[in-house]
């Protein structure tokens, strides 16, 4: 098997945990599900940008919520339940 730098985008799982994140990894992975998602300065804008969703009918009904964004510290969207 060849090893890869940590970090690299060929080294999505752990060697030592197959299926779990190392600590490289999880920064990775949260870059990528932050980066295309629109950010918002606040909470207010955040709501804002819901309401129009909700208004427009982009959504089809399915709610949505704000939440600050640990990796941007924005603003964005999402139609998840909390952890």
């Amino acid at each position: 098997m060849t090893r890869r730098p940590p970090g690299s985008l060929w080294n999505m799982t752990s060697v030592t945990h197959p299926g779990r994140l190392g600590p490289m990894d999880e920064d990775e992975r949260r870059r990528r599900m932050c980066t295309g998602k629109e950010r918002h300065k606040d909470r207010a804008a955040a709501e804002q940008a819901m309401r129009r969703a909700e208004w427009s009918g982009d959504r089809s009904g399915t709610p949505l919520r704000t939440y600050r964004c640990d990796y941007c510290d924005r603003w964005h969207l999402t139609s998840q339940s909390p952890r």
